[in-house]
C-alpha cells in the first residue's frame, strides 16, 4: 500500500510552467483524474437537497473491508462514486450562483447537529461563491475544503461523546466507530471512508492539511460533495435529537494558547 506521500512529482500545465506537486502517483490519479467525471445523475439529491441514497447506492460500495487488499480495490471504488461527485457538484454550483442566500437558508435547516460549527459550513460556501471572479480561486478551493473537512470531523466527534466517553484522536478511527455507524448510518460512513479514510483511499483531509496539494490538485468537487454528506447526515440525524442538548468539545484558540 503506498503513502500519500512520494518523491516530488512535477508536471507541466497547458502553458509548459513547471508545478509541484506532493502526491504520490496512487493518490494524484483519484484526486485530479479518477474523481472526475462528466456524467450526471438525474435525482441524485432529494428535495432537502440531501443525498437520495436510492440512487447514490448504485454507484458505491456496501461497505469498505479494511484488509492488506483494499488499496488495490480503492481506485475503482472512486471510479465508480465519480458520477455522484459531479452530479452533486453541478447542482450545488449552480444553485450557489443563482440564488446563494435561499441556497443556504436550505443547507442550514439540515446542518443544525454541527451547532456553532454551522457559520464554518457556510463561511466555506462564500469562498466557493467568490470563485467565479477571483483569480485566487484554486486557493480558496483548498481553503474551503480545509474549513469543511475540520469543522465535519469537529461535528462528528462531538455526536458521538452522546454514546461513548471517549473521541479517537484519528479520523480513521473514528470513523471506524459502531456507534458512529449506528447514528449516522452505514451509507454515509462509507462515503466518508472513501473521502477522508486510511492513506489508500483520497485522504483529503490529510493530504490537504499536511501541505501535500498543489493549487492546481483541488478543485470545487470534494467541497461540494463533502458539504453535501454533511447536509444529509444532518437530515438522517433530525428524528434521533429531538429536544437534546448535544456535547460540544471546546475549540483551541490559537491567539489564546500563545498568550497563556
Amino acid at each position: 500500500m503506498e503513502s500519500n506521500v512520494d518523491q516530488n512529482v512535477i508536471i507541466k500545465d497547458i502553458n509548459n510552467s513547471k508545478i509541484e506537486t506532493f502526491l504520490s502517483p496512487y493518490v494524484k490519479e483519484m484526486v485530479t483524474n479518477l474523481s472526475i467525471s462528466h456524467i450526471e445523475i438525474d435525482g441524485i439529491l432529494n428535495s432537502h437537497l440531501c443525498l437520495n441514497w436510492d440512487q447514490v447506492l448504485k454507484y458505491m460500495p456496501k461497505e469498505i473491508s479494511f484488509d492488506n487488499n483494499f488499496g488495490e480495490e480503492m481506485p475503482k471504488m472512486v471510479s465508480n462514486i465519480s458520477p455522484v461527485i459531479n452530479s452533486v457538484h453541478r447542482i450545488y454550483d449552480k444553485l450557489l450562483n443563482q440564488n446563494s442566500d435561499h441556497f443556504i437558508q436550505l443547507l442550514e435547516t439540515n446542518l443544525f447537529w454541527t451547532q456553532k460549527l454551522c457559520n464554518h459550513f457556510i463561511e466555506s460556501l462564500k469562498l466557493l461563491k467568490q470563485n467565479q471572479n477571483n483569480s485566487k480561486r484554486n486557493v480558496n478551493n483548498i481553503l474551503s475544503l480545509q474549513i469543511i473537512s475540520s469543522s465535519l470531523e469537529q461535528s462528528l466527534g462531538n455526536i458521538v461523546l452522546t454514546k461513548v466517553n471517549f473521541v479517537p484522536p484519528l479520523l480513521k478511527d473514528l470513523l471506524r466507530l459502531p456507534e458512529l455507524s449506528q447514528m449516522i448510518g452505514n451509507n454515509s460512513i462509507v462515503l466518508l471512508q472513501l473521502l477522508m479514510g486510511p492513506p489508500a483511499t483520497i485522504n483529503i483531509r490529510n493530504i490537504l492539511w499536511h501541505g501535500f496539494v498543489s493549487d492546481q490538485d483541488i478543485d470545487q468537487r470534494f467541497a461540494y460533495f463533502l458539504l453535501c454528506i454533511s447536509v444529509t447526515i444532518g437530515f438522517d440525524l433530525e428524528h434521533k435529537f429531538q429536544n437534546q442538548i448535544l456535547p460540544q468539545r471546546p475549540l483551541i484558540i490559537f491567539d489564546q494558547q500563545l498568550n497563556a
